[in-house]
């Protein structure tokens, strides 16, 4: 891993900017977030449940309209949900 595929650091920092109401930052690192995933996706491909893959991505399209909606209920709902994916995931 690299700083590039942190995907779970960059959650993190998007859970702390939408609880804070700074939708530029959390837009922001909802961007880095999916190129980490896109990172991530394409080396384990093979070694996952397509399910799961497909889950991830659907969290991240989620996520992103809450935060451009700057609805931070359903971003962080959404957000928890793939806390406990990648638990289970990692």
């Amino acid at each position: 891993m690299n700083d590039d595929d942190q995907l779970e650091k960059f959650m993190q920092n998007i859970e702390s900017h939408v609880k804070e109401n700074h939708w530029d930052e959390a837009q922001r690192e909802h961007a880095n977030a999916k190129t980490a995933w896109n990172i991530i996706s394409k080396r384990i491909q093979y070694s996952v449940e397509r399910e799961t893959m497909y889950e991830i991505s659907g969290l991240l399209s989620r996520i992103e309209g809450s935060i451009k909606g700057q609805d931070k209920n359903s971003a962080l709902v959404e957000i928890y949900y793939f806390y406990e994916l990648w638990a289970n995931f990692s």
